[in-house]
């Protein structure tokens, strides 16, 4: 009896098995019914292409925007308002003239800015001369280990208010 049930289920599957499929489930295509083009053009430009413009201050007759991620420079200077480029400036990196970060900055003058570098706990003052289209770093202001990085700061004639995110204390004078 055994027998005969192996033998009978074999013969149903091999019946079931060589019958002719139902038809198909996934018709393919020769052509598509819809076909569109894609085509692209080249745009010269002759400006700074930015990663992540992050600020941007306006003074009198020039513009500094900063760009938070970039690949070589932090600050970049335009005339305003047509905003031809100037220069690029804060060079990213870790040498003597170079930038480890860039938090924030603020215009000293029409031709100058402070810009604080929280990774190297100091405000870089830069000269900028849209004439002979140069950014100079002028001093270098140091800030106290004390201060847990510093992200902020506002400039006065006098000083430098730096805010306090241990609590101690609002404001550290600089």
């Amino acid at each position: 009896m055994k027998r005969f049930a192996y033998i009978l289920l074999i013969g149903i599957s091999a019946i079931i098995s060589c019958t002719d499929s139902p038809g198909t489930y996934y018709p393919r295509y020769s052509t598509f019914p819809n076909e569109k083009a894609i085509s692209a053009r080249v745009i010269e430009l002759d400006t700074v292409f930015f990663r992540y413009p992050f600020r941007v201050a306006v003074k009198d007759s020039m513009a500094i925007v900063m760009d938070l991620h970039n690949a070589d420079y932090y600050f970049h200077a335009f005339t305003y308002p047509n905003w031809k480029h100037i220069v690029s400036f804060g060079k990213r990196g870790e040498g003597p003239e170079e930038m480890l970060s860039a938090e924030t900055f603020q215009f000293d003058s029409p031709d100058a800015i402070y810009a604080l570098d929280a990774n190297k706990m100091q405000i870089s003052r830069w000269a900028v001369s849209a004439e002979n289209r140069l950014a100079t770093r002028q001093e270098v202001i140091q800030l106290d280990k004390s201060l847990v990085r510093s992200l902020d700061f506002y400039a006065t004639d006098s000083c430098f208010l730096i805010p306090d995110y241990l609590g101690e204390h609002r404001y550290w004078q600089v």
